[in-house]
């Protein structure tokens, strides 16, 4: 049998990891001007149907910049349920910064977020990479655009009772002659 001592053991180094190139976090000023480029969609989401069927109370104290990943995930479904979103966009809804761990399970999905930012860094990054001519960035640009465009006008219709009137006549408008 072979003995060792502590002293017999190979030197062992240990270094700083070599720092890798991380996706950077846009800043607010990036986000807000994301969003304000993108500005709004009033027909987005028939908030007129939200309205007819009285659903105001179910959004309320919905924000957009300050909800769960899981909260998210119940309002894009609820949303497809209803038939005022499809379902890429009630996805791309349910997935707003979701991590997984080592084994490909959600983490964290109870965690707090700004859903406006996620997708204004989401945006940023893929039209620099549509520049580069990555096609997929390309076709999936429209759908997060879209996406912002629901989230804002369900947070004004919530917060604000904006309804944006698809039909004239439900305004109470009448033709003179």
């Amino acid at each position: 049998m072979i003995r060792m001592g502590l002293s017999d053991l190979p030197q062992v180094i240990i270094r700083k990891p070599v720092q890798t190139q991380e996706f950077k976090k846009p800043s607010t000023f990036n986000t807000n001007r994301v969003i304000q480029q993108l500005g709004r969609n009033p027909r987005a989401i028939n908030t007129e149907r939200l309205e007819e069927m009285k659903l105001k109370e179910n959004f309320k104290g919905f924000d957009p910049r300050n909800i769960s990943s899981a909260e998210l995930g119940v309002v894009g479904k609820t949303l497809l349920d209803l038939g005022l979103i499809d379902k890429l966009t009630a996805s791309l809804l349910s997935n707003v910064g979701v991590e997984f761990d080592r084994f490909g399970v959600p983490k964290n999905l109870d965690q707090k977020m700004d859903a406006l930012e996620y997708y204004a860094a989401q945006i940023t990054h893929l039209n620099g990479s549509s520049h580069k001519g990555m096609a997929y960035a390309r076709h999936v640009i429209p759908e997060y655009e879209h996406a912002v465009h629901v989230l804002q006008n369900l947070y004004d219709f919530s917060e604000h009772g904006l309804v944006f009137y698809r039909n004239p006549k439900n305004l109470g408008m009448k033709a003179t002659a």
